[in-house]
Protein backbone atom coordinates (compact mmCIF):
# COMPACT_ATOMS: atom_id res chain seq x y z
CA UNK A 1 0.00 0.00 0.00
CA UNK A 2 1.22 3.74 -1.12
CA UNK A 3 0.20 6.24 1.03
CA UNK A 4 1.70 9.85 0.96
CA UNK A 5 3.84 8.68 -1.62
CA UNK A 6 5.64 5.87 0.66
CA UNK A 7 5.24 2.55 1.08
CA UNK A 8 3.61 1.18 3.91
CA UNK A 9 5.49 -1.82 5.36
CA UNK A 10 5.23 -3.71 8.63
CA UNK A 11 8.75 -2.96 10.80
CA UNK A 12 9.46 -6.97 10.54
CA UNK A 13 9.04 -6.44 7.11
CA UNK A 14 11.24 -3.92 6.49
CA UNK A 15 13.90 -4.62 9.09
CA UNK A 16 14.38 -7.99 7.42
CA UNK A 17 14.72 -6.66 4.08
CA UNK A 18 17.09 -4.63 5.36
CA UNK A 19 19.16 -7.14 7.01
CA UNK A 20 18.86 -9.18 4.36
CA UNK A 21 20.19 -6.97 1.34
CA UNK A 22 22.16 -4.36 3.07
CA UNK A 23 23.99 -7.26 5.55
CA UNK A 24 23.89 -10.50 4.69
CA UNK A 25 25.20 -9.58 1.04
CA UNK A 26 29.01 -8.67 1.25
CA UNK A 27 29.80 -5.34 -0.37
CA UNK A 28 33.55 -4.82 -2.35
CA UNK A 29 33.32 -8.71 -3.12
CA UNK A 30 34.54 -8.05 -6.00
CA UNK A 31 37.61 -6.11 -5.34
CA UNK A 32 40.62 -7.94 -4.99
CA UNK A 33 41.94 -7.13 -1.82
CA UNK A 34 44.08 -10.35 -0.65
CA UNK A 35 44.80 -13.97 -2.50
CA UNK A 36 45.61 -15.10 0.93
CA UNK A 37 42.99 -17.47 1.83
CA UNK A 38 43.63 -17.43 5.82
CA UNK A 39 41.88 -13.40 6.00
CA UNK A 40 38.65 -13.87 4.40
CA UNK A 41 37.21 -15.01 8.01
CA UNK A 42 38.63 -11.68 9.63
CA UNK A 43 37.58 -9.87 6.19
CA UNK A 44 34.26 -11.44 6.04
CA UNK A 45 33.81 -10.41 9.39
CA UNK A 46 34.72 -7.11 9.79
CA UNK A 47 32.58 -5.99 6.26
CA UNK A 48 29.31 -7.64 7.72
CA UNK A 49 30.29 -5.82 11.15
CA UNK A 50 30.48 -1.98 9.18
CA UNK A 51 27.89 -2.93 6.95
CA UNK A 52 25.42 -3.72 10.07
CA UNK A 53 26.49 -0.71 11.71
CA UNK A 54 26.37 1.76 8.37
CA UNK A 55 22.86 0.50 8.22
CA UNK A 56 21.87 1.04 11.52
CA UNK A 57 23.02 4.57 11.49
CA UNK A 58 20.97 5.27 8.58
CA UNK A 59 18.05 3.71 10.55
CA UNK A 60 19.19 5.82 13.48
CA UNK A 61 18.91 9.33 11.00
CA UNK A 62 15.19 8.19 10.00
CA UNK A 63 14.09 7.13 13.68
CA UNK A 64 15.12 10.82 14.70
CA UNK A 65 12.50 12.01 12.20
CA UNK A 66 10.28 9.20 12.38
CA UNK A 67 9.78 7.65 15.35
CA UNK A 68 7.62 4.72 13.71
CA UNK A 69 11.14 3.65 12.96
CA UNK A 70 12.62 2.91 16.16
CA UNK A 71 10.75 -0.67 16.01
CA UNK A 72 12.49 -1.20 12.90
CA UNK A 73 15.53 -0.75 14.40
CA UNK A 74 14.54 -2.87 17.69
CA UNK A 75 14.07 -5.80 15.27
CA UNK A 76 17.02 -5.05 13.04
CA UNK A 77 19.17 -4.81 15.72
CA UNK A 78 17.72 -8.15 17.27
CA UNK A 79 19.06 -9.63 13.61
CA UNK A 80 22.56 -8.98 14.23
CA UNK A 81 22.86 -9.03 18.65
CA UNK A 82 22.57 -12.35 20.95
CA UNK A 83 19.80 -12.32 23.10
CA UNK A 84 21.20 -10.94 26.20
CA UNK A 85 23.65 -7.98 26.94
CA UNK A 86 26.30 -10.36 28.62
CA UNK A 87 26.44 -12.15 24.95
CA UNK A 88 26.36 -9.36 23.31
CA UNK A 89 28.38 -6.73 24.91
CA UNK A 90 31.92 -6.94 23.37
CA UNK A 91 29.88 -7.21 20.13
CA UNK A 92 28.20 -3.65 21.04
CA UNK A 93 31.39 -2.12 21.49
CA UNK A 94 32.57 -3.13 17.94
CA UNK A 95 29.09 -1.57 16.75
CA UNK A 96 29.78 1.26 17.94
CA UNK A 97 33.58 1.52 17.07
CA UNK A 98 32.39 0.94 13.58
CA UNK A 99 29.91 3.39 13.43
CA UNK A 100 32.17 5.81 14.80
CA UNK A 101 34.69 5.10 12.17
CA UNK A 102 31.96 5.40 9.37
CA UNK A 103 30.93 8.62 10.56
CA UNK A 104 34.23 9.92 10.36
CA UNK A 105 34.32 8.99 6.91
CA UNK A 106 30.71 9.62 5.59
CA UNK A 107 30.12 12.72 8.01
CA UNK A 108 33.16 14.18 9.14
CA UNK A 109 32.73 16.64 11.89
CA UNK A 110 35.22 18.73 10.25
CA UNK A 111 35.38 19.47 7.02
CA UNK A 112 38.36 18.85 5.17
CA UNK A 113 39.41 16.21 7.66
CA UNK A 114 38.22 13.02 5.86
CA UNK A 115 41.19 11.34 4.20
CA UNK A 116 39.91 8.50 2.93
CA UNK A 117 42.96 6.81 1.47
CA UNK A 118 44.30 6.85 5.59
CA UNK A 119 40.96 5.49 6.49
CA UNK A 120 40.96 2.62 4.04
CA UNK A 121 44.42 2.18 4.83
CA UNK A 122 43.78 1.63 8.64
CA UNK A 123 40.80 -0.03 7.73
CA UNK A 124 42.36 -2.93 6.05
CA UNK A 125 45.71 -3.01 8.28
CA UNK A 126 43.49 -3.38 11.41
CA UNK A 127 43.11 -7.11 9.95
CA UNK A 128 46.40 -7.33 8.49
CA UNK A 129 45.45 -6.57 4.54
CA UNK A 130 48.52 -4.85 3.20
CA UNK A 131 47.30 -3.03 0.52
CA UNK A 132 49.23 -0.80 -1.58
CA UNK A 133 46.97 -0.23 -4.86
CA UNK A 134 45.73 3.53 -4.59
CA UNK A 135 43.06 2.61 -7.01
CA UNK A 136 41.63 -0.81 -5.01
CA UNK A 137 41.69 1.12 -1.73
CA UNK A 138 39.88 3.89 -3.05
CA UNK A 139 37.32 1.54 -5.03
CA UNK A 140 36.85 -0.08 -1.49
CA UNK A 141 36.71 3.22 0.88
CA UNK A 142 33.90 4.69 -1.71
CA UNK A 143 31.64 1.21 -0.80
CA UNK A 144 30.99 2.83 2.30
CA UNK A 145 29.10 5.89 1.80
CA UNK A 146 27.04 4.63 -1.13
CA UNK A 147 26.27 1.50 0.97
CA UNK A 148 24.98 4.22 3.60
CA UNK A 149 22.96 6.35 1.01
CA UNK A 150 21.35 3.42 -0.76
CA UNK A 151 20.19 2.59 3.08
CA UNK A 152 18.98 6.00 3.14
CA UNK A 153 16.85 6.10 -0.06
CA UNK A 154 15.32 2.72 0.42
CA UNK A 155 14.00 3.96 4.20
CA UNK A 156 12.83 6.73 2.69
CA UNK A 157 10.61 5.04 0.63
CA UNK A 158 9.00 3.20 3.36
CA UNK A 159 6.95 4.31 6.45
CA UNK A 160 6.66 1.53 9.00
CA UNK A 161 4.21 0.70 11.37
CA UNK A 162 3.78 -1.89 13.93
Amino acid sequence: MIWDGKHIAKADTLATSLFEEFVEKPIGSDIPLSTDNTLTTPLERKIRLYQFACVLLAVLDAERSNPAFSQVREIFESKFFPPTFAEGAELLDEVKHAMKDLSDLIQPVEKGKSNPMSWGLKWLNDIGIHQDNPATIVMFVLRWPHHYVAAVKALGKFDPFD
